[in-house]
């Protein structure tokens, strides 16, 4: 589909970071001019509450301008929830907010009282059909951009060629939970984060630290705060010092033997038809702490993060 010459100036211009009122007007052109919005529909400058005031609000979407979303990156932690609580319970719906300086583009949502970034994005002016589809699914206003391959490929080409072995884990929740994933038909949801190991000891290995109790309590200090404590992890497992996996490691082939054996573990327990996630997943840790095995891959991630030496196993192709 052809972009028109109005949108693709609007796209370059964003692109250059104008500043904020050229983001907030520049925005405002491409909603009209592109997306089909009523200029009566969008509402600029609205007060949220009587200390702060959002730039503009269109349909459920919340739209902050920065001149630079890096440097105001904490300006927007701070006020965002505040703008979305307030709409949600004005209107009983359910918002989206939007953060953008024209070039980096940001995606927010609530979960329960927790800001939670959904999706970030790099406006390329170079392709303007990638941003086109970005916005198509973050504002929902637009029913226009045909389900192609093109389009398609720019919401979830990073998955494309799907690989047949997958590990993957939510990046919400109050607990850790990743999976190995073997259908290679199975297109991945935006709260799942993924990896494509090659070889089933490496998905163990990811397994055992994903899911471990002592990852979770060493990012805890790092997580949004609820109702309930801490929660959420997105990428903050990786902020912990975890080596890559070598099979001459022997602290790296026992955790992958400790995780193979605990998923045959949770295999065989038996859980009660139409049992809610919640108890199938605290049923499934009773079974691996009565059997040993979560304390035993506890102590063996706390040895890993904790930087213990690496002791390879001779190579047997070496005399």
């Amino acid at each position: 589909m052809a972009t028109s010459p109005r949108t693709l100036s609007l796209i370059r211009h964003l692109a250059s970071r104008p500043g904020h009122h050229e983001v907030k007007a520049d925005f405002r052109d491409l909603l009209v001019e592109e997306f089909g919005a009523e200029l009566g529909d969008i509402q600029f400058e609205r007060f949220i509450e009587v200390r702060s005031r959002t730039d503009a609000l269109i349909g459920r979407t919340v739209f902050e301008a920065k001149k630079n979303l890096d440097a105001e990156r904490k300006d927007v932690l701070r006020k965002m929830p505040e703008y979305l609580a307030n709409r949600e319970a004005e209107t009983g719906e359910k918002f989206v907010g939007i953060a953008s300086d024209g070039l980096v583009w940001t995606l927010y949502a609530l979960d329960n009282d927790s800001l939670l970034e959904l999706k970030s994005f790099r406006c390329d002016p170079e392709q303007p059909h990638a941003f086109l589809s970005f916005l198509d699914g973050a504002l929902a206003l637009k029913s226009s951009l045909p389900p192609d391959p093109q389009t398609i490929r720019d919401e979830l080409g990073a998955q494309f060629p799907i690989a047949p072995l997958r590990v993957v884990y939510a990046k919400a929740g109050s607990l850790p939970a990743a999976c190995v994933v073997h259908d290679a038909t199975m297109v991945l949801d935006h709260m799942l984060y993924w990896a494509a190991p090659p070889s089933g000891a490496e998905a163990s290995y990811l397994m055992a630290i994903l899911n471990n109790e002592t990852t979770r309590s060493r990012v805890a200090n790092l997580q949004a705060r609820g109702q309930f404590g801490a929660r959420h992890f997105d990428k903050l497992m990786f902020t912990l010092p975890i080596p890559r996996f070598d099979t001459k490691n022997e602290l790296h082939a026992a955790l992958a033997m400790a995780s193979a054996k605990a998923e045959k573990i949770a295999a065989a327990v038996s859980l009660p038809e139409g049992v809610r996630f919640q108890r199938a997943r605290r049923l499934i840790r009773e079974a691996l702490a009565e059997a040993g095995v979560s304390q035993e891959i506890d102590r063996l991630v706390a040895q890993l993060l904790d930087g213990a030496p690496k002791k390879r196993t001779p190579d047997a192709r070496r005399p």
